[in-house]
């Protein structure tokens, strides 16, 4: 067997979606961490449910799921999302 195959020529292997897309909303939850790094994640999660057609869309995570020194990624005042001084990488995805 030739090492000169291309990728995509490879045989395809199956894996599991939801262990990924725990280990993804873990991270977009988790303290810390760089919103830089979370777009990866979040680009990553997107292109691999959307591929599965398992794709149901995100909430935005709101303070009291994350760390208190952490911006969410929605604030609710008075029944208002509202956006400032938040964080559009912090989500859970369904």
């Amino acid at each position: 067997m030739s090492n000169n195959r291309r990728w995509s020529d490879r045989a395809r292997k199956t894996v599991e979606i939801a262990p990924m897309l725990d280990y993804a909303n873990g991270y977009l939850a988790a303290k810390g961490g760089t919103p830089e790094a979370r777009e990866a994640i979040i680009c990553f999660i997107e292109m691999l449910l959307f591929k599965a057609d398992r794709y149901r869309g995100f909430s935005y995570l709101t303070q009291d799921r994350l760390d208190p020194t952490d911006l969410p990624g929605i604030r609710w005042e008075e029944g208002v999302g509202r956006f400032d001084n938040a964080d559009k990488t912090r989500r859970f995805y369904v």
